[in-house]
């Protein structure tokens, strides 16, 4: 549709997200010059456009941010021990912290991935959450402030296995599959936990990471993480023979 308009170049600022969607001609959304949360990392700038005898001639991305949002996700599907997951964490947010080119970096630390270290990453969860933010502030430059640390790894063990065995683990984890699966079971849970959201603060439930247990896509990612924490401890286990 633009195309057909005859325009050497158009441009859109309302969309926060840098994108070139067209270069003959030129069409793209420059994005705003300063990220303001998560959802808005990368580099953030203006876009200088150089017009020579009436022709776009040069179209060219300058940074302006004073400070910036990083979105540092690692792959641990082949770390076997948390000191080589500490390791990738470190070489992960030092790249962020250079990639800022000395402004300070407000990220997000997200672990992925099947790993046979899961168990011991959550068995001290705290304690990693907390070394990872010294890491952060340690590093070089202007340093780099974690907004939040989420550690979504995995054992490696299917749920989808581990629920047709006919056992104890087997049958709770049908019993939860239940509740995953049954709308009038989670609308029942969602009223039961409204107690607890009354009772939290409101910097908890707003914001831009709101956290309300009474939300049913919280629920059903709390249902799935519940699955594996059940599979990871009672199998996994040092006690299990």
């Amino acid at each position: 549709g633009l195309r057909s308009k005859g325009y050497h170049y158009w441009a859109l600022g309302h969309v926060h997200s840098r994108e070139e969607v067209c270069r003959e001609p030129w069409i793209l959304f420059p994005g705003n010059i300063q990220g303001r949360h998560i959802r808005e990392a990368g580099a953030k700038g203006c876009t200088l456009v150089a017009v020579e005898n009436g022709v776009v001639a040069r179209v060219e991305h300058r940074d302006l941010d004073v400070m910036r949002w990083s979105l540092c996700e690692v792959d641990v599907s082949g770390s076997a021990t948390v000191d080589e997951i500490y390791q990738q964490v470190r070489e992960t947010l030092q790249s962020a912290a250079d990639a800022a080119a000395g402004r300070p970096v407000a990220a997000r630390l997200v672990l992925r991935g099947a790993t046979s270290a899961h168990a011991a990453l959550h068995a001290d969860r705290q304690h990693w959450v907390q070394e990872y933010r010294a890491l952060a502030s340690a590093l070089g430059g202007a340093g780099i402030w974690l907004e939040k640390v989420s550690l979504s790894t995995s054992a490696g063990i299917g749920a989808d296995q581990v629920i047709l065995r006919d056992d104890a683990l087997g049958g709770l984890l049908r019993a939860v599959n239940a509740l995953e699966l049954d709308a009038s079971t989670a609308d029942r849970l969602a009223a039961e936990l409204s107690t607890l959201r009354h009772r939290l603060p409101a910097e908890l439930l707003g914001g831009e990471d709101p956290f309300d247990p009474t939300d049913p896509a919280l629920l059903k990612d709390a249902l799935v993480d519940i699955k594996e924490l059940l599979i990871n401890r009672l199998l996994t286990s040092p006690r299990q023979t």
